[in-house]
Order: structure tokens, then C-alpha cells, then sequence
């Protein structure tokens, strides 16, 4: 407003001509930068289905690399990488458009103006032309980039807000270590109570969207001291059974009362980077005997002897050094380690061998754990005669419980319970041919491995606090230096666009400021 006054003063009405011009860019502007907003968020969204294929592909890559699926994932990637091109490319152009107005808005502005002022019969000077000159120059980073690059932020911002408003507006799942809306908790129990499960009238389901309930009118009742068999085809709720008692899946109607604390064996073995201890202990203090014992008990003394560690062996992320059976075990040993009134064991048999998954049933889960509460799930039919307590699950529902011998009087047939797509349950060999040879290294280097033991929480770091010297140490990542040969600068150049492309580009750069400059 102050340079506008300033030049009325100076050349008039004439003057106004220009601001006219200059205002006339601010609608341009807005609507460029409404439309850098709509398609910051579809860059957004197509960023992150790239990296969330990137993440699928580096977890997977050791059966990629196996199948030899390499170029067909290859060009997934390139799908969709130029899908997310394409998108950054238009946010681009726009933002081209609105850094160009720096360049000829001011001159526009100032060539409105003077012809305005020459057109009203008026007689142009330098000292007019250079004065006004000035005055637009004074506003030009106000108006033509601040103005525009507000925009830009805006426009970022905006589709920042409603990613995080979208995060934040989720549905929040309570606490269900208490008494919650829903009806669901978790009790500890007193010195008096017993151990127990309380399951009443459970309705639940995963997607709150969906018709059918994942759970649906769920009754179970555990009493202590009992070895329970969840048996049932897949997809009946068996381990959605296992997630509402641990309260991830929560019920919308009925209750749910686990009395005492309980240990969890998910269904997929999780391991982290660190020793074979480590991701036993998780961080509780070492109990020599106790530990001697579930190794025992877990059927992993043999794979400690040839393993060239030990039990100290690191494995790599996600336990890429061990087999399925080694992971499966070790994960079991984590759970039975921890003294709890409740082990609820999500289909730990699955992955090992037949005579190691007998070992496992009679020594760990009928001898070990014979005072506590075994919830185990598992399609391995020849164990059921063993257990306390049979609970057959199909679509959600309970549609048995009772003993063996009860279910085997009415006539039921076990066998044919399963007879829906059954699990292709892959047996791995727990002899010593899986375990990996010494020149193997165990250790798998990935980028981010010393940042992940770094990162470690304090209290699992403790537990190495006793263990020998001569324990192997986190092997760090290779890395050669060295100059960049010219080969890659030229494939970065050939990957932009070419030659040609480059060298267009380039011009526009150098040229750009010189035609300004002497227009």
C-alpha cells in the first residue's frame, strides 16, 4: 500500500495500471497453489505405496532371490516408481509456473505502468522509468516469491494436517488391562485366586465394517492346571481367540477375564537382531537353572552344540540365520521362560519335525508347564488324547468342547474337522543338516543391524551382563571408499532423460537470467 501511494504520487493514475496487473496474478496464484495441494497428496499416497512395497520386497528379498522373482518384482517397482514420478512431475510443472512469475511479473508490472503513463499524454523519463523501476523492485519479494512460495508451504501443510487428522481420528483402543466400555479385562489374580480364562458371550471382529463377526458368541471357561487343544480349519478363530484374550482384538459385546499374567508364542516366530540368549531372556534376568531347563525342554541343547556359538550364536534380523524349526523353538523358549499363570501358544508346532513336535508336547507343554494353563493351538490331531480339554472352533463359533474321550463316544471324527483348506504346515528339518555351517558367518549384514542393537532397549542389553568375552560381537556393515567413476555420473544422466535432455536443461538455467537481464 505504501509503495502504491508513493508511485500515484510519482506517475499518477498511471500507476495503478501496474498494480492492477500485479493483483490480477494473486487469483492465478491461489488457484495454482489449490492445485499444488490436490496433487502434493497424490504424491503422498503414491510415495508411500512405493515404500511400502520397498519394505514387503527387502523382508521377503531371501525367497525372491530363491525363486529367481527378481525382474518380475523389478518391474512392479518400476510401475510403481513411475506412477510416483508422474505425480511429483505435475507438482513440478506448477511450481515452474509460479517460480517463473520472479522473473517477468516485476518486468510486466513496470511495462504496464510506464505504457499506461506514456499513453496519457504524459513524457517518460529516465529519472520516471528508474524511480519505478525501484518501487516494484522494493515489492517484488513480497509479492512475486514470498507470496507464491506461501502458497507452496500452505499447500504442504494442508495435506500434512489431514494425513495426521485422518491418523488421529481412528477408532482408540482402550487399556484392557482394566475393566473397559466393551465389557473385556484382565485381572491379576490374588494370592488366593487360581489362575483362569473367562470367556462370555464374546462378539469381535477385525474390520469394524464387516457383516460377519470374527468371533461370534464365544464361550470358554479354563480352569487351572489345564492343557486346553484349540483345534478347527483355518480361518475358523483360532488365533483371533488367542488376540481377544490378549485384548488386540477387542470385543464389542460380552466379557472377557484372564486371572493372572500370561506368556504369548505368536503363530509367526519373531526374533530380533542380538544372541540366541537375548531373544530368550527379552530382557528378564538370567535363571541358570530355569534356563538350562526350558533349553531342555525346548528340544534346543543339540542345536546349541552345533551352532558355532551356542547359545550366543547372533542371528540375523528377523532370525535370518536360524530355520523355521529353530526360529519356531526359540520363540517357544522365549515365551516358556517367563514365569506366567497363562501360556497361550499359537500353533508352535506347526514348523518342526514330528518326533521334535512330540518332544515339545511331552516335555515342554504336558511336563514343564503341567501346573499353569496351556491354551495351544495346533492341527496336529495325534496329541489331542493328551489334553485336558478340546475346544473345536469353525466360523467364528465354539461348536465343541469336552475331552477326548467324550468327543470320541458321541462319534465325532477329528479328521474331517480339518478337511477345509488346511494350513500347508511346512516341517522343517531340526536335524543337524539345517543348521548353518561356521563359513556361513551367521551373521546376515543389513544396513541397519548396528543401529537396531544400538537401539535396543536397556534392560534386554543387561541381560549380557554375564556372558563371557570371548561372546562374537555385532559385525559391522562393509564399506568401501573410494571416488565415484565417471560411469555413474553418466548413468544418473542417462536415467534423467539423456543427453539432450540435460544439456536443454542447462541452457534454460544460463539463459534464463541473461535474457531477463538485458530484456
Amino acid at each position: 500500500a505504501v509503495v502504491a501511494v508513493l508511485m500515484y504520487r510519482e506517475i499518477g493514475v498511471a500507476s495503478l495500471f501496474g498494480v492492477a496487473a500485479m493483483l490480477l496474478f494473486i487469483p492465478l496464484q491461489a488457484f495454482l497453489g489449490k492445485m499444488t495441494s490436490k496433487l502434493r497428496l497424490r504424491t503422498a499416497l503414491r510415495t508411500d505405496e512405493r515404500v511400502r512395497m520397498m519394505n514387503e520386497i527387502v523382508s521377503g528379498i531371501q525367497v525372491i532371490k530363491m525363486y529367481a522373482w527378481e525382474k518380475p518384482f523389478g518391474k512392479m517397482i518400476q510401475f510403481v516408481r513411475r506412477k510416483e514420478m508422474r505425480a511429483v512431475r505435475n507438482v513440478n510443472y506448477i511450481r515452474g509456473i509460479l517460480q517463473s512469475f520472479t522473473l517477468y511479473m516485476t518486468r510486466g508490472c513496470i511495462f504496464v505502468s510506464l505504457v499506461g503513463y506514456v499513453l496519457l499524454g504524459n513524457f517518460l523519463t529516465a529519472e520516471k522509468a528508474f524511480v519505478i523501476t525501484a518501487f516494484y523492485i522494493s515489492v517484488r519479494n513480497t509479492m512475486v516469491v514470498m507470496f507464491p512460495m506461501g502458497i507452496q508451504q500452505i499447500s504442504d501443510l494442508r495435506v500434512s494436517i489431514k494425513r495426521i487428522k485422518n491418523y488421529l481420528l481412528y477408532e482408540e483402543i482402550g487399556n484392557n488391562s482394566r475393566i473397559s466400555e466393551n465389557g473385556c479385562n484382565k485381572t491379576k489374580k490374588t494370592e488366593t485366586e487360581e489362575a483362569g480364562i473367562e470367556i462370555n458371550d464374546v462378539k469381535a471382529k477385525w474390520d469394524p465394517t464387516a457383516v460377519e463377526y470374527t468371533l461370534n458368541k464365544v464361550n470358554l471357561n479354563v480352569k487351572p492346571r489345564t492343557l486346553v487343544a484349540v483345534i478347527g480349519p483355518v480361518g475358523s478363530g483360532k488365533s483371533s481367540l488367542i488376540q481377544a484374550i490378549l485384548g488386540e482384538l477387542s470385543a464389542e459385546s460380552g466379557s472377557i477375564a484372564v486371572h493372572g499374567t500370561y506368556s504369548y508364542a505368536s503363530q509367526e516366530p519373531w526374533l530380533f537382531t542380538g544372541t540366541i540368549r537375548q531373544n530368550i531372556l527379552f530382557g528378564l534376568p538370567m535363571d541358570r537353572h530355569r534356563y538350562r531347563t526350558v533349553v531342555k525342554k525346548c528340544a534346543l541343547e543339540r542345536d546349541f552344540e552345533l551352532l558355532p556359538h551356542g547359545d550366543k550364536t547372533i542371528v540375523g534380523e528377523r532370525g535370518a540365520s536360524l530355520s523355521g524349526g529353530q526360529k519356531a523353538r526359540i520363540s517357544l523358549a522365549r515365551a516358556v521362560y517367563r514365569k506366567a499363570d497363562v501360556y497361550l501358544l499359537d500353533d508352535p508346532l506347526s514348523a518342526v519335525d514330528t518326533h521334535v513336535g512330540r518332544h515339545l508336547f511331552d516335555q515342554c507343554m504336558r511336563g514343564f508347564l503341567r501346573d499353569e494353563i496351556v491354551l495351544l493351538v495346533t492341527h496336529q490331531l495325534q496329541f489331542l488324547e493328551h489334553a485336558d480339554l478340546i475346544v473345536i472352533m469353525d466360523k467364528g463359533k465354539v461348536n465343541a468342547v469336552g475331552t477326548y474321550e467324550s468327543m470320541r463316544s458321541s462319534g465325532l471324527d477329528f479328521a474331517n474337522l480339518l478337511t477345509a483348506p488346511e494350513e500347508s504346515s511346512k516341517h522343517d528339518d531340526d536335524s543337524g543338516a539345517e543348521v548353518k555351517s561356521k563359513s556361513s558367518q551367521v551373521i546376515m549384514n543389513r544396513q541397519n543391524s548396528t543401529v537396531t542393537m544400538n537401539s535396543m532397549d536397556e534392560s534386554i542389553a543387561d541381560s549380557l551382563i554375564d556372558e563371557e568375552a570371548d561372546s562374537p560381537l555385532q559385525v559391522q556393515e562393509k564399506r568401501e571408499m573410494g571416488k565415484i567413476g565417471w560411469g555413474l555420473y553418466k548413468k544418473y544422466f542417462g536415467v534423467s532423460g539423456g543427453d539432450m535432455l540435460f544439456f536443454l536443461t542447462a541452457f534454460f538455467f544460463v539463459g534464463a537470467p541473461i535474457f531477463g537481464s538485458t530484456g
